[in-house]
């Protein structure tokens, strides 16, 4: 029996340290594909602003007798347009990502935002039908209790605890990010704070 119950014990560690290094990899891969992402994020980003420059450049020839202001005002709305459209085009990416993917990014949110025991996680019911069995895991593992709610219609989540609620949704997410470059934007082309 002894040598049985050995080659069992054996075998459970054996299986316990391959797992570990699944995961491990697992961990990596979602990592470097969020890293991918954000550089990618960044490609487009810059593509942009120089697109963006390019056009500028045509609309202060066309406008100079119109006046600085009115030039500025010009290109700050097409860098804004050409922003919102790149913003647009990666939500929609990350909304039609395939499983897997999509969970594996939301995964990822959870890991930045350390969420843990005492939240309860709101999803639009459509996520939550197509949810794998790995994010699932992870709610269970961080004990996060999960809800369907209209708070996260769309793709993404809300996460909320006692008073305080954290907007994951995807929508939320680029807004904010969208109102910082825009901000940075209206100060560059109006340093001034005059706007003309």
């Amino acid at each position: 029996m002894d040598g049985l119950e050995g080659i069992i014990a054996r075998i459970e560690e054996d299986a316990l340290h391959e797992s570990e290094d699944i995961i491990n990899k697992a961990k990596k891969a979602a990592e470097d594909r969020l890293k991918d992402a954000e550089v990618e994020l960044r490609r487009i980003v810059d593509c942009a602003y120089d697109e963006a420059e390019k056009q500028r450049l045509w609309q202060i020839e066309a406008a100079t007798t119109k006046g600085e202001g009115q030039a500025k005002r010009i290109v700050l709305a097409q860098k804004q347009a050409l922003i919102g459209d790149t913003i647009k085009k990666v939500k929609s990416d990350i909304s039609n990502m395939n499983e897997k993917d999509y969970f594996e990014f939301l995964a990822l949110l959870l890991k930045k935002y350390d969420i843990d025991e005492g939240y309860v996680i709101y999803m639009s019911a459509d996520d939550i039908k197509r949810m794998t069995s790995e994010f699932k895991s992870e709610l269970n593992k961080r004990k996060i209790k999960l809800l369907s709610n209209g708070q996260a219609a769309g793709s993404g989540f809300v996460l909320s605890k006692n008073l305080t609620e954290v907007n994951c949704t995807v929508e939320a997410l680029f807004e904010e990010k969208k109102e910082k470059l825009w901000d940075e934007l209206n100060k560059l082309y109006f340093k001034d704070g005059g706007g003309a």
